[in-house]
């Protein structure tokens, strides 16, 4: 990229800048180490490997940007609301972040961030493997000793779905498989590209990336409404089918307000509905590890959306950024 001259800012500081598509994660690390490049975003678990190094600012960007599971209502064991709720209790989601993303994120317990003016308490669930426990036994599904529990004959067992070039997302899913076998639940992985998973999407969950910062409704309602439950015109909109009326109701009257505080509350029954509903399992939000060299100076990161990969948001002013030179 070449700097315009006659951008209506002033021409920007920095006159050239080359791109370069790097896949692998640890190639991208190691050309940092090298100095052959100035600047990437990397995975959170290598960050510390970067850090090391010290010609590098670290930024952890907080992000919208959270990691579900995604359970359709039409797989034969989790289209039962009971075995869904008593999953969030069973989610450490605390040890998933220290554990998979080195510390860089936050858990995550419904479709909207922490601080942002329509985020409501309502949906927390904290880590209770008991309480999950007590709730599978009620709905009968009992357990004998280790073993995955039963209901008239059937196993409480599922895929969840990941796609298999993405390591970050992978090794949620282990963590997630790891903790749902504690409360006897067999949780079976398969890596697949999103091709696969579109089309296998109703028997089995997946583990669904998604979020951004600004108005909630730019995606809660094609995300949620019944009126998307088909798939037919996104197979990503209602990815669940989830068909609920009340859910429905709320959505529909936030969309018939512009008044900020009717549009929190309805937000704040909204993520209420949805806790109950549980078709969406919340995981972890994420921050964004972008790996800057200190040469480069300007760099101003803001609260980011959901994006395919590390390396998106900080670039945002890069027409203000200015480059030392190398001495």
């Amino acid at each position: 990229m070449e700097a315009n001259g006659n951008y209506f800012r002033g021409a920007p500081k920095i006159k050239r800048i080359v791109l370069t598509s790097v896949e692998d994660e640890n190639a991208r690390v190691a050309l940092l180490e090298k100095g052959t490049i100035d600047a990437a975003g990397i995975v959170p678990k290598l960050a510390p490997r970067v850090r090391r190094n010290g010609n590098y600012n670290v930024f952890e960007v907080r992000t919208a940007d959270a990691r579900t599971a995604a359970l359709p209502n039409g797989d034969p064991v989790l289209r039962d609301p009971v075995v869904r709720r008593a999953l969030a209790y069973a989610v450490d989601r605390d040890k998933i972040v220290e554990g998979v993303l080195a510390g860089a994120g936050e858990p995550a317990y419904g479709p909207i961030m922490k601080g942002h003016w329509a985020y409501s308490p309502v949906a927390e669930r904290p880590y209770d493997p008991d309480e999950a426990g007590r709730q599978l036994d009620a709905a009968g599904w009992t357990r004998a000793g280790d073993a995955t529990r039963t209901k008239g004959g059937r196993e409480l067992s599922f895929t969840l779905m990941y796609p298999s070039n993405d390591s970050v997302r992978k090794d949620i899913a282990l963590a997630f498989a790891s903790q749902m076998k504690h409360i006897g639940v067999d949780v079976r992985l398969e890596g697949l590209s999103f091709d696969v998973i579109e089309k296998r999407q109703d028997r089995g969950a997946t583990e669904f990336g998604y979020g951004t910062p600004y108005d909630p409704d730019i995606e809660l309602y094609s995300l949620f409404h019944s009126k998307f439950a088909t798939g037919d015109d996104d197979a990503f909109t209602n990815y669940t089918r989830t068909r609920n009326n009340r859910i429905d109701a709320v959505l529909e009257a936030e969309r018939g307000t512009l008044d900020h505080d009717r549009r929190k509350r309805h937000f704040a029954q909204l993520q209420e509905e949805l806790a109950r509903d549980a078709s969406w399992l919340w995981l972890v939000r994420l921050r964004h590890i972008a790996v800057i060299s200190k040469r480069v100076k300007g760099v101003d990161p803001q609260v980011e959306p959901h994006a395919h990969g590390f390396s998106r948001g900080t670039t945002w002013n890069m027409e203000d950024w200015t480059l030392e030179s190398k001495g």
